[in-house]
């Protein structure tokens, strides 16, 4: 939402000159939204400034004041006075009130289709702004003025008005208001009480939100190889300080701390993902703006192969099945992933073969035992390996426990028997 920021510099009243100095507010910080709203005693004249944008206004039939509201997105380097010169050119009394906002679009900040400007109705001390022609949209706020042609202090101004950004009562008054808490509201009323009876003119303006640009990933652990144990650090920009939502390939991560550039996720286990395939880990802000998807590749533990299989064969071949499977019924198929460690007895001595066939060689499988793990590509819930299982050659192929069977093409049965001899 838009924020005022630092303190309001009013000029006071300026008596009638053709141009005028006014003083800018000190901090000015790149990035912030620089205003100057002057009100002149002449319905045809506004106020021009080198640099600076006015909002178009239609003036009035009937007002021999004119509103301008003069924006730039500063860059930091401002300081000092600007002259505002009228135009059209001639002499004319000036106030201004020169502010600083954030939290607003600094590239188009005012929506020119949902702005008011109100002529001046029966003399009242009690004037109401009543935006009947505003429509809701996701602002960040309204500015509100009011103005006459005479001294007229402000007394009390409408509780949804947060800020009054500069008041000034003299030959010609003007207030000036930041509405911050009815962002989007559909026809905001501003009531205002006034030091005494005058004709006021009245303003609104919606500001615009700053456009939000989604967050972006630069890297997850630097190579964006994430292993099974660890907390993985997403780092990047605009992803907001209080936080959003992670998700890797569909399935959604915690996080266990969040700023704007880096997350640090919880620990990634074996239950996540399926190993060795690469995923999209996406980030979504706390404005739900997503960043573009960046592929993270869940890596093999080390220790480890995995197959991922491609058509398994799953036929009988001389009474042996050809393909590792498991349950009671045969179902491998595309995408299910076998592991097997390489750093002991139980695996080191194993090749498996993307269709489900593997060989044993002699070396280093001196306890005849051998092991594997299983992802279930068609499982409903994807989400874990099954328990390692152990199936013991002792002259005789025994499956592990009905969730493994091993069982060997028929060359590979004799290369097995010449081993056991």
């Amino acid at each position: 939402m838009a924020q005022l920021q630092g303190t309001t510099v009013s000029s006071g009243y300026l008596a009638a000159a053709t141009t005028h100095s006014v003083t800018l507010p000190t901090g000015i910080t790149a990035g912030e939204l620089l205003c100057i709203y002057c009100l002149t005693n002449s319905q045809n004249r506004k106020g021009t400034a080198t640099g600076y944008t006015a909002v178009d206004f239609t003036f009035e039939t009937g007002s021999t004041t004119s509103h301008t509201l003069l924006w730039k997105a500063a860059t930091g380097s401002e300081s000092g006075n600007i002259t505002v010169t009228l135009d059209p050119a001639g002499s004319a009394s000036l106030v201004a009130h020169a502010f600083r906002l954030s939290g607003v679009d600094t590239t188009d900040p005012f929506n020119t289709d949902n702005y008011l400007e109100l002529t001046e109705g029966a003399s009242t001390a009690t004037p109401s702004i009543a935006a009947s022609t505003l429509t809701s949209t996701a602002g960040s706020g309204f500015l509100v003025a009011l103005s006459c042609e005479a001294n007229r202090d402000v007394v009390s101004f409408d509780a949804d008005l947060d800020t009054e950004i500069g008041s000034t009562a003299a030959a010609n008054s003007l207030h000036v208001f930041l509405d911050e808490t009815e962002a989007g509201t559909v026809n905001p009323l501003y009531d205002f009480t006034m030091s005494s009876d005058r004709q006021f003119n009245e303003a609104i303006f919606e500001l615009k939100s700053p456009a939000v640009a989604g967050p972006v990933i630069t890297n997850v652990n630097t190579t964006n190889v994430v292993q099974v144990g660890d907390t993985p650090v997403v780092t990047g920009t605009s992803f907001l300080a209080t936080g959003g939502t992670q998700a890797w390939g569909g399935v959604s991560v915690g996080f266990s701390s969040w700023a704007d550039t880096s997350i640090t996720s919880s620990a990634i286990t074996r239950g996540d993902l399926a190993y060795n395939t690469n995923y999209d880990w996406i980030v979504t802000d706390n404005l739900a703006a997503a960043s573009t998807a960046q592929s993270v590749q869940l890596a093999i533990e080390t220790g480890y192969q995995v197959v991922t299989l491609s058509s398994p064969i799953i036929v009988l071949v001389g009474g042996y099945r050809t393909s590792l499977c498991y349950g009671s019924v045969p179902d491998c198929v595309t995408g299910d992933q076998l592991r097997a460690p390489t750093t002991t007895n139980e695996g080191k001595a194993l090749t498996i073969n993307v269709d489900g066939t593997f060989s044993i060689a002699a070396a280093g499988n001196t306890e005849q035992t051998f092991s594997f793990e299983v992802w279930d590509a068609n499982a409903a819930t994807n989400d874990k390996w099954s328990a390692s299982t152990a199936v013991v050659v002792n002259g005789v192929i025994v499956g592990g426990g009905g969730i493994l069977r091993n069982v060997l093409r028929s060359p590979l049965k004799n290369i097995l028997r010449n081993i056991l001899k």
